[in-house]
């Protein structure tokens, strides 16, 4: 129950001196942005020595929040516009106990940029890159600007649907006006969850098509990357540790001397969980080429808090050292960037012939399918030598006969005949089943193969006629297996 009341304040008068005169002391006060020299004030006090207290000209409302707690709150002159004010936060208590959220009484008269303030500092909280927030800041910052957002209820569905298509219209890449989009969108949902926003004004703004296909990353070769790191020492390093460790930009940029440990047996780097993108804490192996450089470049005094580079070269950088080098940024629907780099990484370690459970294991990657279909790139796999290292599968005999060109050449049509006439043979004391070369004598049998007078082809204990049935030699009944039944030929393999 809210209760409202005129508080009291005790009268001030300018200090007195003894002989009962105003003494004339100034203070300093500030008055409309300037420091003014007004009179010094004290209390008035009655001839008892009490102090002489007079009613507010406002009166005031006191009342118990949601969480129970008595707060107060400013009221009017007027008495009836001041029991209004109470009856309607004794009905925000009573919506916020009930958990029906009434955003305008509290939030939406506030100003936007305060919002974006906490929406900026809930990511800076959440650890999120200094890039992105930097990022997310300048569009919000241009969306409140351009569409004249001022207050929470100002932003509309239908005017940045508007700005957007302008914006496109203007060349903005459809990627760059769906980020526009997506910014918006997550800053009204960051609202809509601090209970700032009743609802998403824009959830159902739909983003623009994409027709263009989105550049993959492609991994330097061993000479580009030579070339590369020679344009500029300076920022060699930082590429040559990028790409032999797979770091990202921004653990690049706040790698610590006492996060790498080069006089180790195996030199390797210690990643804080602070600095990853998964917010995990890793181990990677370094390179023994890098970890003898960066002996080198270490100072002989150093701190475990210094930083190896403490920067990273900006994009604009990255472009001029490739040009430089000769190495084309976007070839093929493919680009070089920074992150591709890490692809360099995950490539080299394929092409050395690395296991793919080892290469997932120092690309910090949780699926084996990232490390192989999107950091792996196929271009510079050596396929050709894959395929070459399969051992030979056909005999010399049958590829002989592959090799026939179907010319009057006996020899071809001997080795025709045989490739088609070579069944699968089952022994009658053991079971077991192998394609039989024409000349081969079964296993167990020292009987050759050989024609009989109604030209069937005999091997040991078995004959194999043209309707590729097998059967015991001189059995005319009970001992007939067919291999293959339904077909006119036998097979080679079973």
């Amino acid at each position: 129950m809210a209760f409202i009341f005129k508080p009291q304040r005790p009268k001030m008068r300018p200090v007195i001196g003894a002989d009962g005169k105003p003494t004339g002391e100034t203070v300093k006060r500030r008055r409309r942005g300037k420091l003014v020299d007004v009179p010094k004030l004290e209390p008035e006090r009655d001839t008892a020595g009490n102090v002489v207290k007079v009613e507010s000209r406002k009166w005031m409302i006191e009342y118990t929040d949601a969480a129970g707690s008595r707060r107060k709150a400013g009221g009017y002159t007027d008495r009836g516009m001041t029991d209004r004010k109470a009856a309607n936060l004794e009905r925000t208590v009573i919506r916020e106990k009930e958990d029906v959220f009434d955003a305008s009484a509290i939030h939406l008269k506030t100003d936007l940029t305060e919002h974006v303030k906490g929406w900026l500092a809930d990511l800076r909280r959440a650890q999120r890159s200094r890039n992105y927030v930097r990022m997310v800041e300048t569009r919000i910052e241009t969306l409140r600007q351009k569409l004249n957002w001022r207050l929470p209820d100002s932003i509309r569905a239908d005017g940045l649907s508007a700005w957007l298509a302008a914006t496109a219209a203007a060349g903005a890449s459809p990627r760059t006006v769906n980020h526009y989009l997506q910014t918006a969108i997550a800053f009204c949902n960051w609202c809509v969850g601090q209970r700032r926003m009743e609802k998403n004004p824009l959830e159902h703004v739909s983003k623009t098509t994409v027709t263009e296909p989105k550049l993959a990353r492609r991994a330097l070769t061993a000479a580009e990357l030579d070339r590369l790191v020679k344009v500029d020492a300076k920022c060699g390093l930082i590429y040559l540790t990028a790409a032999l460790t797979g770091l990202r930009r921004e653990e690049v940029a706040t790698l610590a001397w006492g996060d790498v440990h080069l006089d180790a047996v195996r030199p390797y780097i210690t990643l804080r969980a602070s600095n990853t993108k998964s917010r995990r804490a890793d181990t990677i192996a370094v390179n023994g080429e890098l970890a003898a450089i960066l002996r080198c470049r270490r100072p002989d005094r150093w701190e475990p808090s210094d930083k190896v580079f403490g920067w990273v070269p900006k994009a604009q950088t990255l472009h001029k050292d490739l040009a430089t080098a000769g190495i084309e940024r976007i070839r093929d629907g493919t680009k070089v960037d920074f992150h591709a780099l890490r692809v360099t990484h995950a490539t080299l370690l394929a092409t050395s012939g690395v296991s793919v459970r080892a290469a997932m294991e120092q690309m910090r990657h949780t699926d084996i399918r990232l490390t192989t279909k999107v950091y792996t790139d196929p271009m510079l796999l050596d396929t050709h030598g894959a395929v070459n290292s399969i051992p030979q599968i056909i005999g010399a005999e049958y590829r002989e006969a592959l090799q026939a060109t179907g010319t009057d050449d006996s020899t071809a049509q001997k080795n025709e005949r045989s490739y088609r006439r070579a069944p699968v043979i089952r022994n009658a004391q053991n079971g077991r089943e192998w394609p039989q070369d024409e000349n081969e004598p079964i296993a167990g049998s020292t009987a050759s193969s050989r024609v009989t007078d109604d030209g069937t082809e005999s091997y040991g204990p078995w004959s194999v006629s043209d309707d590729a049935e097998c059967q015991p030699a001189g059995t005319a009944d009970g001992g007939s297996r067919t291999l293959n039944p339904g077909f006119t030929k036998a097979v080679l393999y079973h």
